[in-house]
């Protein structure tokens, strides 16, 4: 069974996400949160991460596309979640007994994953979705890339 980018573990973090947040979330949103909770140091330099920091993580955010509705339908059958719509689109907000269901997870990562997502809104806000979609694409190229050049730093091994 896949559990690393599965879809239960996408559900469980929109589950924390919406949790500690307290308030709806779009999806675009949710993608945002979900992708820095884990990465927060590529939100601010100082933060620790509660995932490493490989090369091309950005495509943590992007693969969540795929597992988005799944993640969600998972939680919103299991009767977790609500969903709003409105003139403004859609948004997920989580119920009592998701909220339940979460406050009996317990654990190390679970701290430190609520950390960061405390970070995370503290972040972001009082920014609107499209606000954090252009920070997110202006800063896309960077999160990860950091390794590209990596060969580099190791030819001193390949010199004869």
């Amino acid at each position: 069974m896949k559990i690393l980018n599965s879809t239960l573990e996408m559900a469980l973090r929109f589950l924390a996400i919406m949790s500690v947040c307290g308030y709806s979330f779009s999806e675009q949103r949710l993608r945002a949160y979900s992708y820095f909770a884990i990465h927060l140091s590529d939100l601010d330099k100082t933060k620790m991460s509660a995932h490493p920091s490989l090369p091309f993580r950005f495509n943590n955010y992007i693969g969540t596309e795929k597992i988005l509705h799944p993640a969600l339908h998972l939680l919103i059958t299991k009767g977790l979640l609500t969903c709003l719509s409105n003139d403004n689109g859609i948004k997920f907000m989580v119920n009592d007994l998701g909220k339940n269901c979460f406050e009996i997870i317990a654990g190390t990562y679970k701290s430190k994953l609520v950390h960061s997502i405390k970070e995370v809104d503290n972040h972001f806000n009082d920014r609107s979705d499209n606000e954090i979609y252009a920070c997110i694409c202006e800063h896309l190229e960077s999160w990860g890339s950091e390794f590209n050049n990596e060969s580099i730093l190791n030819s001193h091994l390949y010199d004869e």
